[in-house]
């Protein structure tokens, strides 16, 4: 645990402004430290979306994954329902590049300006990433442009 954080400590002390750098460099371990932090406070939390996901997700719908990181959520959704339409965006192409193996489109962007037309998609999630952005308010305005409602 102590080599974990110290390893969280320098991913952060040499650019905590700029979030693109910290996961740029973080990419390669985050996946731990995601696992860490589910552990010590979000599973529960994550656990009601993934059971809310479940209960809505049907073949061919189409589902933004923003912020999808190394593609976690994203893998879990194509579990569920391998027929939907899934796009992953990321700000970092470092964690994109982790989503490889992942069926879907792919595109390097950001949540506050989200390159996509009004109502192209059905369900957005984003799990650990409105927290991270400088502009929460303007990311969940960009989710609910993108939804087709």
């Amino acid at each position: 645990m102590a080599a974990l954080l110290d390893e969280v400590d320098l991913l952060l002390t040499r650019s905590p402004d700029d979030p693109l750098a910290v996961y740029e460099r973080a990419a390669a371990q985050y996946e731990r430290f995601r696992a860490l932090w589910l552990r010590l406070a979000g599973g529960a939390v994550e656990q009601v979306m993934i059971d809310d996901l479940r209960a809505i997700l049907t073949p061919h719908t189409r589902v933004l994954d923003a912020g999808c990181g190394t593609g976690t959520l994203s893998r879990r959704i194509r579990e569920m329902q391998p027929e939907t339409q899934l796009t992953m965006l990321d700000l970092s192409s470092a964690m994109l590049a982790h989503t490889a193996n992942i069926a879907g489109e792919k595109l390097v962007g950001s949540v506050v300006d989200l390159p996509f037309p009004d109502n192209a998609f059905d369900i957005v999630v984003s799990s650990w990433v409105i927290e991270t952005v400088p502009d929460p308010l303007a990311a969940v305005a960009e989710y609910l442009r993108v939804i087709d409602t």
